[in-house]
């Protein structure tokens, strides 16, 4: 039912033909993660949010829940109660502290990153929020890290697959900023130091689930 409700929602909020709406693959990947969620009140931050389709889902799904979303566009979405916009740079740590502040300088139970779908920025969102904005436990969402394999994308490159027998690999964009958090993962493993807090890493076709190590 979660999963139906979500795509349901997204139907209802997304106009027709809307480029930005977020894909049933996807809303079945939400249905799945969030439903530990569904009634508690939560603090929820979107980063990336175009005309504010997907706050209004949040909205509906989370009944119990505060919801802030970061665009560099200005946005006025003056019907939604318990949803505040945040305009600047998802990778300016002021403008990722306004979003912490809008929900009373408290952390978010849940981060989604569907902004620039550029490695850079959202490595340097994920290098800040992860550690200052999220709480122990919650989920960090990464969407569409593809977007480096579409042709003539700013930090992409076109995919070659490697020998068989080679290591080689390669760190553009998306793909390259996720798979430096795998190696993080995997130096905290050796030898202990992890820069980041990580708890365990999902990847499902063109979203990945991060969630932060619980509180000692």
């Amino acid at each position: 039912m979660s999963t139906a409700e979500l795509i349901s929602l997204a139907d209802r909020h997304y106009l027709p033909g809307d480029a930005s709406r977020k894909g049933d693959r996807l809303l079945r990947v939400y249905g799945r993660m969030l439903t530990e969620f569904r009634h508690q009140p939560i603090a929820l931050l979107e980063l990336g949010v175009y005309r504010g389709a997907s706050l209004r889902i949040w909205r509906d799904y989370f009944p119990r829940s505060a919801i802030v979303g970061i665009d560099i566009e200005p946005i006025r979405l003056p019907d939604l109660p318990n949803v505040h916009i945040v305009q600047g740079d998802q990778a300016d740590p002021e403008t990722l502290d306004r979003a912490t502040a809008a929900i009373g300088g408290s952390q978010f139970d849940i981060i989604i990153d569907d902004a620039s779908h550029v490695g850079v920025k959202s490595k340097g969102s994920f290098a800040h929020l992860f550690i200052h904005g999220l709480k122990p436990s919650g989920l960090y969402f990464v969407e569409d890290y593809a977007a480096p394999l579409l042709p003539n994308w700013p930090d992409g490159a076109p995919f070659t697959r490697p020998p068989a027998a080679s290591l080689d690999g390669y760190q553009h964009g998306m793909i390259g900023f996720l798979k430096q958090i795998i190696d993080d993962m995997a130096i905290g493993v050796i030898e202990m130091e992890s820069h980041y807090p990580l708890a365990e890493i999902a990847f499902y076709p063109n979203i990945c689930v991060i969630r932060k190590a619980p509180a000692t």
